[in-house]
């Protein structure tokens, strides 16, 4: 990364903590009658206990990844206990969708889907169209620059 510049950096948008954020706060509910109940109502609270783990992990693994576009490639990072980073060479990338729903119209937000020859990866980002441009913008011009020396 150090030689390479850092064109953009895309965010995760705030619509995909909600189920999370839901499954924690239930979770947390589920803390009452795991301490002050007996029998059956403590079995529940532990399935609940579970659900805020659950939600919990994935909060904080959507506030870790991180996604970079760099001159030469898309860098994603994710992950909390086991790191995860895939690197995407612009040169490599044969396709881009972008699907945005109608609140995404007005949330401004979508997912990119960016596809090589082997993979595929969906980024659910702010701002897509951004992404999107630059990422055409700068292979367009790594592409004339490597063919007219420029």
């Amino acid at each position: 990364m150090n030689s390479q510049n850092i064109l953009y950096q895309a965010k995760i948008h705030w619509t995909l903590f909600i189920i999370p954020f839901l499954f924690t706060f239930i979770g947390v509910i589920g803390l009452l009658p795991l301490l002050f109940f007996r029998g059956f109502t403590q079995i529940i609270g532990i399935l609940l206990v579970a659900l805020f783990c659950k939600g919990a992990y994935a909060m904080i693994k959507l506030f870790s990844t991180k996604i970079y576009l760099t001159d030469r490639h898309l860098c994603i990072s994710s992950g909390i206990f086991n790191k995860s980073i895939l690197d995407i060479s612009l040169d490599k990338i044969e396709g881009i969708e972008l699907q945005k729903s109608l609140f995404g119209k007005i949330l401004n937000y979508g997912n990119l889907f960016i596809s090589t020859g082997e993979i595929t990866q969906k980024l659910s980002i702010c701002n897509p169209e951004e992404m999107r441009m630059k990422i055409l913008t700068n292979n367009k011009n790594r592409n004339y620059s490597d063919v007219y020396g420029i």
